[in-house]
């Protein structure tokens, strides 16, 4: 049996003539997934092959899996536009064969098979993904994550890029992944997020002060780093602090210069005794109130409402409860006021 790979021709291009071979010779032209797509030809007397073109090296039509639809011509023609001398030779052809899944891509006749060949463009291309990743390792945020981020920012670029416009996708995808990384270090990197603007001076700082300490031969001073940058000293100190919360250190760590844990070594500022006291005032003074002005304080102070939701509850407009508040609040500051004022006289006229 002999099948033939001619396919419809667009209009206005010229049809070059149906190429004729034999089954062996077909699966270095199409996919045999692809092969449900032709139509066989009626049996005859199977014809020779034709000659393929003399050709050396990578671009050779052996080698190539030539697109159904699309003219060698063509094809090698854009073989060439990226076959840029300045790529390591591994790029280049990873470069060129990333274009011609691309054309495969647009030719397919079925969304399975489109879909199929833009995931071998994915994995084909996710060793790039992965170096640009491991440029930011060592950062405070672990290399799996990132490199998760640049495979999810590689699958985008896939989906988005437009291989009629004539642009290498390496050009398209690297900047691509490397902005998602950026936005992740920025958007899920901060233990305590400082305001934008800190953020954007850190960076700043950190190339600056590497700089500075390469042509000052020391590490350079909080003025220094200023003066270089233009900005305020006070600026340029706060992105510094800001750096240290990018990566908070646990309150389970050794201290510096011991083995006692950080968390140990913190003071509480609370004053217990301070707070007795003060419930110790003020019972008596709330026990001297009313039961409704009871129930006004255990609503906006324990129960959290409002004053609307005050005023519903006990049937009265939202200004009332505000007015009975402040009078409240006042009578308890004035309790708790009046014995440290009759310590400070009996203070005055001791015995």
């Amino acid at each position: 049996m002999t099948f033939s790979t001619e396919r419809p021709v667009p209009s206005g291009s010229i049809a070059s003539p149906p190429l004729e071979t034999d089954p062996v010779d077909l699966a270095a032209v199409v996919d045999l997934e692809e092969l449900a797509d032709l139509a066989p030809v009626a049996a005859g007397t199977p014809t020779a092959p034709p000659a393929r073109p003399a050709s050396t090296g990578a671009t050779s039509s052996a080698g190539r899996d030539d697109v159904p639809g699309v003219p060698a011509a063509a094809t090698v023609a854009a073989e060439r536009e990226f076959d840029d001398p300045g790529l390591p030779e591994r790029r280049q052809g990873d470069e060129i064969r990333t274009q011609r899944l691309f054309k495969r891509a647009e030719a397919a006749r079925s969304a399975a098979a489109r879909q199929r060949l833009l995931n071998e463009v994915v994995l084909l291309n996710q060793g790039m993904a992965l170096r640009i990743a491991h440029r930011y390792r060592g950062r405070g945020i672990e290399v799996e994550d990132l490199e998760q981020v640049a495979l999810l920012a590689l699958i985008k670029a896939v989906r988005r890029f437009e291989p009629g416009r004539g642009r290498a996708f390496a050009a398209y995808a690297a900047p691509s992944i490397a902005g998602d990384l950026k936005k992740h270090f920025r958007d899920h990197g901060w233990g305590v997020r400082p305001p934008r603007a800190i953020q954007e001076l850190v960076l700043s700082v950190r190339s600056t002060a590497s700089d500075l300490s390469q042509t000052l031969h020391h590490e350079p001073t909080v003025a220094e780093v200023a003066e270089e940058l233009q900005v305020e000293s006070d600026d340029v100190a706060q992105a510094m602090i800001a750096t240290q919360n990018f990566t908070p250190v646990s309150l389970d760590a050794p201290a510096p210069g011991g083995e006692v844990p950080v968390g140990d070594l913190i003071v509480d500022e609370a004053d217990d005794y301070a707070r007795v006291e003060v419930m110790s005032q003020l019972r008596p003074a709330i026990a001297g109130l009313s039961a409704r002005d009871r129930m006004i304080l255990h609503m906006r102070f324990i129960d959290a409402c409002t004053q609307s939701e005050i005023g519903t509850a006990l049937g009265i407009s939202q200004m009332q409860v505000s007015r009975r508040l402040t009078s409240i609040l006042h009578h308890l500051r004035t309790h708790l006021q009046e014995p440290a004022q009759q310590d400070a006289v009996a203070g005055a006229f001791p015995d």
